[in-house]
């Protein structure tokens, strides 16, 4: 798994998300579709509201089947692959493209299944007041929230930063919290 946050506006503190899911499939079930959620700091009305995108490995656009929670602050939707994942499926992927803005300046992801390598790629503009971003591991029952010995490799141009980290064997139920 891949997520990239993107500041596209620093004043509104509007973010891109793009994360980006390699799949496997262990079953002998072909997988035909995915559930996704999005959790909002700033209510948005409509689905529509978010800019979203969702394609498959061949650029295909995905198709939300159904919409199982539509609140102001939670999306849950779940959208079909145009070929399901069959058993030994190799260079499957999905993409999920929204933007929404983050003035509290966090983003949190939980794991909800064993992640064999997780990478977060945080871009940001210079000289707009943004933090050097921290990443966090977030203990789930407490919420107690503690520095990542991981630290980013950074890459710097005339006009942004990216801070990225790359974590390998996460396992179900790990959260992690970058705040900037």
């Amino acid at each position: 798994m891949q997520v990239d946050l993107s500041i596209l506006d620093a004043q509104k503190m509007l973010v891109q998300h793009k994360r980006i899911y390699g799949i496997e499939n262990i079953s002998t079930e072909p997988i035909r579709h995915v559930l996704h959620g999005i959790a909002t700091d700033v209510p948005k009305y409509s689905i529509s509201d978010l800019n979203l995108q969702i394609y498959d490995e061949k650029g295909r656009e995905l198709k939300i089947s159904s919409i199982n929670v539509d609140k102001p602050d939670c999306k849950e939707f779940t959208t079909g692959f145009r070929e399901p994942i069959c058993k030994g499926d190799t260079d499957r992927s999905y993409t999920l493209v929204y933007e929404v803005e983050e003035p509290e300046r966090y983003f949190e992801n939980a794991f909800l299944i064993d992640c064999q390598k997780f990478t977060l790629n945080f871009k940001y503009p210079l000289n707009q007041g943004i933090l050097t971003p921290t990443l966090y591991e977030i203990n789930q029952e407490t919420d107690q929230k503690t520095p990542s010995q991981i630290k980013p490799a950074i890459e710097k141009t005339d006009t942004h930063e990216v801070a990225r980290w790359q974590i390998p064997n996460l396992t179900k139920g790990k959260t992690l919290r970058i705040e900037w």
